[in-house]
């Protein structure tokens, strides 16, 4: 179990890094230029880009670890299921406000405050998912070495 539980905690940290570089990048350009909170600098898309990578890349690594025998749908609890599907969602909905945001002249005054709660709840679903996950395979490796036992 506790392989597993080191999987999870460094695939959650990798998604979050690569979800976070342009996040990054954009606060370091902003310190040179002095323009560190204006409104002529957004976050939103760097905000909507985390939230979409993490949740994204969760949901596909869940998908390929079905596919690859890994993880078998038994093994998967309620819970994960709710998960996964609440982390495909934000995924979704990121990604279809990035798209509003990126065509959109006039920015709604909410949509800044959505990207930060949309980015927030992927942060700490997809840390519950990779950890259920994670249990999911280690109770299912246990049941197939009993099985050959």
């Amino acid at each position: 179990m506790k392989r597993h539980v080191n999987q999870a905690i460094v695939e959650y940290f990798a998604n979050v890094a690569l979800g976070s570089m342009p996040l990054g990048a954009h606060f370091v350009l902003s310190l040179f230029d002095g323009k560190l909170l204006s409104k002529d600098h957004p976050w939103t898309p760097e905000l909507l880009f985390l939230t979409m990578t993490l949740a994204g890349s969760v949901v596909f690594s869940v998908f390929v670890r079905l596919f690859s025998g890994r993880l078998t749908r038994e093994s998967l609890t309620f819970s994960c299921g709710i998960l996964w599907i609440m982390s495909g969602i934000l995924a979704g909905m990121a990604a279809l406000i990035y798209g509003i945001y990126a065509v959109q002249d006039d920015i709604v005054a909410m949509i800044p405050w959505v990207a930060l709660v949309l980015a927030i709840l992927s942060l700490v679903i997809n840390f519950y998912l990779e950890f259920s996950i994670a249990r999911a395979t280690a109770q299912s490796e246990e049941q197939e070495a009993s099985k050959d036992d």
